[in-house]
């Protein structure tokens, strides 16, 4: 059998059969972490997104599958239009469906909360 094995940049391995592309196994030591891409328009303040993530991520509630974090990380990227910001939490690989769906959901709260318009 082929595998394909591939580091991903946070230290954890993913190996791919070439049979089964669309099959990914986290055989690694570590926990996986998931990463949120929230994208804000420039007309709002860098400044203030950054501070209403990390005040709104000290209060959400605990999640059971959230190992660590969530986490205010930076800022990612700026482009004419767009400024993106990331959010990490740690969890096993299995649960990233679920920890996906209480961040995206808890994140949109903060900025709702906040009158900061996200894409």
């Amino acid at each position: 059998m082929s595998v394909k094995q591939r580091k991903h940049t946070d230290g954890n391995y993913k190996i791919v059969r070439n049979m089964d592309i669309r099959k990914i196994t986290n055989m690694s030591k570590r926990h996986s972490r998931y990463t949120l891409n929230v994208l804000v328009p420039n007309t709002e303040s860098l400044s203030e997104v950054e501070e209403a993530l990390r005040r709104g991520i000290a209060q959400i509630p605990r999640h059971p599958k959230v190992l660590s974090g969530p986490t205010y990380v930076g800022v990612a990227s700026i482009s004419p239009t767009d400024m993106t910001f990331l959010i990490e939490a740690e969890c096993v690989e299995r649960d990233m469906p679920a920890v996906s769906l209480y961040l995206n959901r808890e994140i949109r709260l903060i900025l709702e909360h906040e009158g900061i318009k996200a894409k």
